[in-house]
């Protein structure tokens, strides 16, 4: 093929001598990489993988097909959520061919050998990479945070390419897996915004969606970031940032990894645009993500990405010995990692006592979850406030956390500037 040389290894997986599901494996990845003008295959440590949800016969049958052709994974290979909590089917109706679906291609993937986590959270994860480890990951906040705050190398991945991946332990050497493409390009200054918003957790959420709509496929470069930010508000940023835009890598000066200085993050060139990130930015995120319903509040959502241990401890403290109000639902979404860590602590039986339903394996933005409810929906997740509306028909509401707890458990929610005016 045309500038991608294979070595003796992958020419002999292409060439079927490891079976049928390697060989189109590694067909699919030739191709892929002969389109994108790849020279070569790069060996992968882990894969997490996007099509863990059901999406209908043909992704079915393909799945089937692989299996009955042998198929394994050949590194450590996780699955991003699924379009359904397979851990409580009672939430579901017996005849729910969607959460059947789902089981389907869960259990398929598990006689692939991959290992059913089932979260958008993979970083949370006991197998997470380390700097400089190539990936195949393909789940957007995942692959932002992955490149950005750990430092390892993906990119933005793509169903059954990321399988394939799994199953060859190879992906093509292209785009952020290649030292030059990991340049910033875009600078953006936090000059210009109030000191006391960047201790504000909800702000790294807006400001992930203001970059992520401003700066195409350009790889940002945050200036002014404080050193004490915390994983959860980068990660919070990375999520925005992907879902609002194109992002799938950013740099933070003195705070990521690749990033130690501006001349190292911009690989000693200059930047090919500078934007002073505004107020009037911030508060116009905000608004972009606040429904103009009336509606009463009906179901506070937190957890998009899922949430984290870290998380889980500042929701106890908010909840206290409170019961939530009877007329709001409060669905909390995590992993099942995090929610099994959690388990030799009191905070399960806390939430349990107020009220409020764990949801694990899935994101409650689709599935039939949130999908009846009559009324707005509170959440401290601008990425469940950017797709729920579309997904759900819903109107969405994008609050801080203390905000979204206090609705819970009141009963009533009155729109607040967040931290515009502290």
């Amino acid at each position: 093929m045309r500038a991608l040389t294979l070595d003796d290894d992958e020419q002999a997986m292409r060439d079927g001598w490891e079976g049928k599901a390697k060989a189109f494996a590694m067909d699919l990845l030739c191709r892929v990489a002969y389109a994108q003008g790849a020279k070569k295959l790069l060996p992968i440590t882990q894969a997490h993988l996007v099509g863990s949800y059901h999406s209908g016969h043909a992704n079915l049958s393909l799945l089937r097909a692989l299996v009955d052709q042998g198929a394994q994974v050949c590194v450590p290979t996780t699955l991003n959520a699924s379009g359904a909590d397979l851990s409580h089917p009672q939430y579901y109706a017996e005849e729910d061919s969607e959460f059947r679906g789902n089981c389907d291609v869960v259990k398929l993937h598990q006689k692939m050998g991959c290992r059913i986590e089932l979260t958008c959270a993979p970083y949370h994860l006991p197998i997470r990479p380390e700097r400089g480890d190539n990936i195949a990951w393909a789940e957007s906040n995942a692959v932002v945070f992955a490149n950005s705050v750990i430092g390892a190398r993906t990119n933005m991945s793509y169903q059954y390419l990321d399988l394939c991946a799994a199953i060859a332990g190879r992906i093509p050497a292209t785009g952020l897996y290649l030292d030059q493409n990991r340049a910033g390009e875009t600078l953006y200054s936090l000059d210009g915004l109030p000191k006391h918003w960047l201790s504000n957790d909800a702000f790294y959420q807006l400001l992930g969606l203001v970059v992520g709509r401003d700066c195409g496929h350009s790889i940002p470069v945050l200036s002014k970031l404080p050193t004490s930010i915390t994983e959860d508000q980068l990660r919070g940023f990375s999520a925005a940032a992907a879902a609002a835009g194109s992002v799938a890598m950013f740099h933070a000066i003195g705070v990521t990894p690749e990033a130690p200085d501006m001349d190292t993050a911009l690989h000693g060139s200059t930047p090919k645009r500078v934007r002073k990130v505004q107020p009037n930015d911030i508060s116009q995120a905000y608004a972009l993500l606040s429904s103009s319903s009336d509606a009463p509040v009906a179901a506070v959502c937190l957890g998009a990405p899922h949430l984290s241990r870290e998380e889980f401890q500042q929701l106890s403290k908010l909840i206290g010995s409170q019961e939530t109000h009877p007329s709001i639902r409060l669905l909390i979404s995590t992993s099942r990692h995090v929610w099994r860590e959690l388990q030799g602590t009191a905070i399960p039986a806390q939430l349990l006592e107020a009220g409020a339903q764990v949801v694990v394996d899935t994101c409650t933005y689709y599935g039939s979850l949130v999908r009846e409810v009559q009324g707005q929906v509170l959440t401290n997740s601008a990425k469940w406030a950017y797709y729920g509306p579309g997904n759900l028909g819903l109107p969405v509401q994008f609050a801080s956390m203390n905000s979204c707890v206090e609705a819970a458990i009141n009963g009533r929610w009155q729109r607040s500037e967040l931290f515009f005016n502290d």
